[in-house]
């Protein structure tokens, strides 16, 4: 029976959660997000389709846009709003469970209860995890990491102690997951080796077919979502799936275009004009699009201009993806699936049909959506994994806020009544604008203010501050002081202009509106650390941003901390075993399995990045942040338990020694 302290001890923590879980709650629920009405592939195209599903008509008339993302998030809208309680509320909710599920599974595991007090701290008030839009990877982390717990739980926690509606629970996540996102398949390679070590080290025959018995369970429930959605597009679209952009026919178009060599790859450029050229000549199919991208879908350039300074008079490759999808639904082929399917296979049988017959050079490239990549592109692979991992570890800042809502009035209204009203960041009205960043040029060159008042013109300087890491990544020591930090009121009226050219402005409106973090023009450089923008008659939400930004502060000090403390403890635990030749522990090979996921994670977004779109950014990062927390603190928890261990058996060792000198000694 446990003693008056021990009970005191557990009152205590289970004192400690329930606080920190209230505190969570309504910080979560008090910090505004984002309503973006006119991103139509990203937070409006959830809403809209959730908009669909609850008022019975599926997922609308089926386009080039019916089916480009997985209905994962717009299912937890739809459910939201029938509780009728505000998003953030139920986002708040489905990671407390997240991390409540976590925290048992570790316990189950045999980790101490203060430890896994501490994780469940950190886990929760990660800053990067709060909202700030209403979009699918708000839900992503949360499925991540119930799932991960859930098969943690079948291999580790031993079969008299599982329970099967966790088991079921962690599946059916295990499915919602899958169709939250596309790229579910990054997970895979962990999950695959974890059995495979297990089915190796078990060598009970019992013991693996009670495994397979749980793991036939817990897979059986993740299926559940994909192939109830998989059946409904069938009924609605006769096509059997969760998403089009994975259908076979689709992937080897790209692929198809891709693998077409015309002179020396561009970076970032997968199938430019010369290449174009060259496919229109011996391809019927794609000759049809001839008009679209040499002339009405020009548009899609200017996204990937305002990133890359080589991609303004071509496509670059994360929008030359969608150009082509709006170019074959222009010429009517997306009026069903099969219709869209059927072009796709005539363009890829012309294409390789000229490959073979060396009317074009191709080449074979085997990863899906992946173009070739540059010499430049592969070498800057460890630089760019090195600021994902720095992002994900709070050495980069992470926003505090995104930009305010935008979006006609009625829309903004409809889309907030059907999320429960949560508090938003306003439209851009009375708007104050917190901006800082750099600036560089070679030559002597400095940004200033140009705002309108009342129709007369006002200049504003901007004052400089140090900027030696600007200094030296151009190697240049002229530029040791071309860091800024400004607030604008009213900044809809102003614009950034040059003191040796005043007539190139960029207004603050243009520069919210793009996505990225850089501007150039000429050989000018403007680069954005934050543009966050507070509205003034949002003075309570401002309160609970400053929480907000003490937390970031606090993990900035000390995530780096608890990252670098983890993975020096997994390396030196994996040297110690290797050097004792002992068997992988349970607890080791648990850690094991999250620094897989977390560097597969890293791995996928560095290569999207140096191929296709800028991806390393606090979104697309988010399962990291997580992840390498979990890892942190199971490798730590090893590596004292492994020192724990060893002193115990050097002070068994000792107390011999003495005993027997001391019989010596009588005797």
């Amino acid at each position: 029976m446990k003693n008056s302290w021990s009970i005191k001890a557990d009152q205590l923590i289970v004192a400690c959660y329930l606080v920190m879980a209230l505190m969570y709650v309504m910080l979560a629920m008090h910090l505004p997000v984002s309503i973006y009405t006119t991103a139509g592939h990203d937070d409006a195209w959830f809403i809209t389709q959730a908009q669909n599903i609850s008022s019975g008509s599926w997922l609308g008339a089926y386009n080039q846009m019916t089916l480009i993302k997985g209905v994962g998030f717009p299912y937890l809208l739809v459910i939201n709003n029938y509780l009728g309680v505000p998003i953030t509320l139920t986002l708040a909710l489905l990671y407390l469970v997240a991390c409540f599920f976590v925290a048992y599974v570790f316990g189950v595991m045999g980790l101490h209860r203060f430890p896994i007090l501490l994780l469940f701290a950190g886990l929760i008030f990660q800053p990067a995890l709060f909202p700030m839009r209403i979009i699918r990877d708000d839900i992503y982390c949360s499925l991540l990491l119930i799932s991960i717990a859930g098969f943690i739980y079948i291999l580790f926690c031993g079969r008299q102690r599982l329970k099967l509606p966790l088991i079921g629970f962690s599946g059916f996540c295990l499915g919602m997951f899958w169709i939250t996102r596309e790229e579910g398949v990054w997970i895979l390679p962990s999950f695959v080796l974890m059995i495979l070590w297990y089915l190796f080290k078990r060598k009970n025959h019992d013991t693996k077919t009670s495994l397979a018995k749980f793991l036939v369970i817990y897979f059986a429930f993740s299926l559940i979502l994909p192939i109830a959605t998989s059946l409904t597009n069938y009924i609605f679209y006769s096509r059997f799936g969760v998403v089009d952009i994975q259908d076979s026919d689709f992937v080897s178009a790209l692929n198809a275009l891709n693998n077409v060599e015309v002179g020396a790859e561009i970076s970032h450029i997968p199938v430019p004009y010369k290449k174009r050229e060259v496919i229109y000549k011996i391809s019927p199919a794609f000759s049809e699009l001839k008009d679209y991208f040499e002339k009405n879908g020009k548009f899609w350039i200017a996204p990937g201009c305002s990133v890359y300074t080589n991609a303004c008079e071509d496509y670059a490759g994360g929008w030359f993806f969608w150009a082509l999808r709006d170019g074959v639904n222009g010429l009517g082929y997306y009026r069903n699936p099969k219709s869209a399917a059927n072009y796709y296979e005539r363009l890829v049988t012309e294409i390789n049909l000229a490959c073979q017959a060396g009317s074009l050079h191709c080449r074979a490239n085997s990863i899906p959506y992946l173009p070739w990549l540059t010499r430049e592109d592969i070498e800057n692979i460890p630089q760019k994994a090195i600021e994902a991992i720095n992002l994900t570890i709070y050495k980069f800042g992470v926003p505090l806020i995104e930009g305010p809502s935008w979006g006609p009035e009625n829309t903004l209204q409809d889309f907030l009544n059907f999320l429960g009203n949560p508090k938003t960041m306003g439209v851009r009205n009375n708007m104050v604008l917190d901006v800082s960043g750099w600036y560089y040029t070679p030559a002597s060159d400095w940004i200033g203010l140009q705002c309108k008042n009342n129709n007369t013109q006002k200049y504003i300087k901007v004052i400089r501050l140090d900027s030696p890491d600007v200094a030296t990544h151009f190697k240049d020591a002229n530029a040791s002081r071309q860091r800024f930090s400004f607030q604008v009121d009213g900044f809809e009226n102003c614009s950034i202009v040059f003191s040796n050219r005043m007539n190139e402005k960029i207004s603050f409106t243009n520069i919210l509106d793009g996505k990225d973090k850089n501007i150039y023009i000429q050989d000018k450089i403007l680069h954005f650390d934050a543009l966050r923008v507070v509205g003034e008659n949002q003075e309570s939400g401002l309160k609970w941003l400053k929480k907000k930004w003490a937390l970031m502060q606090l993990y900035a000090t000390v995530a780096p901390y608890i990252f670098y403390a983890g993975v020096t403890s997994f390396a030196a635990s994996l040297l110690f075993l290797i050097f004792k030749k002992r068997p992988l522990s349970d607890v080791l090979a648990t850690a094991t399995f999250l620094w897989i996921l977390y560097f597969s994670r890293i791995l996928l977004i560095v290569l999207v990045d140096v191929s296709s779109f800028p991806a390393i950014n606090y979104l697309y990062l988010l399962p990291a942040f997580p992840l390498w927390m979990l890892a942190s603190v199971v490798s730590l928890f090893e590596f004292f338990d492994t020192i724990k261990s060893m002193l115990k058996k050097h002070s068994v060792r000792l107390s011999n020694v003495s005993y027997f000198v001391k019989e010596d000694k009588a005797n």
